[in-house]
């Protein structure tokens, strides 16, 4: 309730045309009643962007380095040491930004609210518009962050760079768009944050379908040594697995609470929105992980029931193979949010690690064969079931190489590829 109320206290914000919450944009700054105020000598830059661009006709990478050139540099995040911005360089996704950003039309977005008018217009709305159809004409356009739905792997990559999940984006080329999986530090901050590749969304979603499909097609028999194993382990564990779910809860508790008192120091005015929504971001994580581990350690220790059998696992094979072929994008959706724990990736390789249900009743509801999940019943995942590791199954058109036993699955797959989509 707290957060809802602070919410629709920033969306009524917004729609009086005040700036709400996050880096006031280039070029601007805000006064006491957190209305956008122009900087002379910023403006000038902007505009000269947007000349460059639309009347130089120069691209995004050629108007980065001509204002580098000129030393005309940006300003970045404040220094923690003094009251001082940081002047950092052009790239050609900051300049992306400032031709695509409606703040400079005198317009205020928040979420759904936009505010018309808010404050001093500085590019009149022909050059802006005429600067779109050259970034659409170009493909420059910056990544945009896509519904989370129509890609298969969100939030199952971890960047090895920055350690921030990829989340789905999209380009728009001149004859069709492009997906990919994005680390989220380059897609919100450009490269010169995080300079992680990109992966082709189209080609890596085919190759993990096609992992599971293989996966449960030839490795059955290993599936069932680890389900075994699992088990085994689990049981013996499940002392230790108790004391755990005690200390969790009592630290979940003591989390909830701590976002409780920082909201509510922000609704008495005793602290300012940008410092809680930076301490309740960190705060809400942790809860996040916490409650995931608590969902793991029920899980374990509520593991009865029938052991899956070769004919079970069969069932699950013949699924797999019908959303594979026939399903529809949240059904394949669903199925690798309850297949994958992570696809872990670095410059050469690319490892799925795979769920194996430890019960019959463990089974993903988007895996019975028995029903027809819709999509909105399908998209939870299980919690883990073979422990932190999983199995990792090689890509078919690739070489594999068994790296050993993990201590709860029966072998540990890793695959070597040339390069990734």
């Amino acid at each position: 309730m707290i957060i809802d109320r602070v919410i629709n206290g920033m969306e009524r914000k917004a729609s009086k045309g005040k700036w709400t919450l996050g880096t006031v944009p280039y070029g601007f700054a805000k006064d006491a009643d957190d209305t956008l105020i122009p900087v002379d000598d910023e403006i000038r830059v902007v505009k000269e962007i947007f000349h460059l661009y639309t009347r130089r006709r120069l691209g995004c990478r050629a108007t980065a380095t001509h204002l580098n050139d000129r030393g005309l540099l940006r300003r970045g995040a404040r220094r923690k040491d003094t009251e001082q911005p940081r002047m950092l360089p052009w790239s050609h996704k900051t300049v992306a930004d400032v031709l695509t950003n409606r703040v400079y039309l005198g317009e205020i977005l928040f979420r759904e609210i936009i505010a018309l008018d808010a404050h001093d217009c500085v590019i009149d709305p022909v050059t802006f518009e005429l600067a779109q159809e050259i970034l659409a004409q170009r493909g420059e356009a910056p990544n945009k962050a896509a519904s989370p739905s129509a890609y298969h792997l969100t939030g199952k990559i971890t960047c090895p760079t920055c350690t921030r999940r990829y989340v789905g984006t999209n380009a728009v080329g001149r004859n069709r768009t492009y997906r990919y999986y994005t680390c989220w530090t380059r897609s919100r901050y450009g490269v010169d944050h995080c300079g992680a590749p990109r992966i082709d969304a189209d080609a890596l979603d085919a190759q993990v379908l096609a992992v599971l499909r293989d996966f449960y097609t030839n490795r059955l028999d290993e599936a069932q040594e680890a389900i075994t194993a699992a088990r085994a382990e689990h049981h013996r564990a499940r002392a230790g697995h108790e004391s755990e779910l005690a200390t969790v809860d009592e630290q979940l508790t003591a989390k909830e609470t701590v976002v409780d008192r920082y909201l509510t120091e922000y609704e008495d005015n005793k602290i300012d929105r940008d410092t809680v929504a930076q301490r309740v971001e960190k705060v809400s994580e942790q809860i996040r992980q916490l409650r995931h581990r608590r969902d793991e350690l029920i899980f374990l220790l509520d593991l009865d029931g029938q052991v899956p059998d070769t004919a079970h696992l069969t069932q699950i094979r013949d699924r797999i193979i019908e959303i594979t072929d026939t399903g529809t994008p949240p059904e394949r959706k669903a199925m690798c949010e309850a297949m994958l724990t992570e696809l872990r990736i670095d410059s050469q390789t690319a490892t799925p690690v795979i769920r194996i249900p430890l019960s019959m009743e463990d089974t993903p509801g988007i895996l019975r064969t028995e029903a027809r999940t819709t999509h909105q019943k399908a998209v939870r995942a299980c919690p883990p079931s073979v422990g932190p590791r999983g199995l990792e199954p090689p890509f078919r058109s690739v070489r594999s190489r068994s790296s050993g036993r993990s201590r709860t699955a029966s072998k540990h797959y890793t695959a070597q590829r040339r390069s990734l989509p």
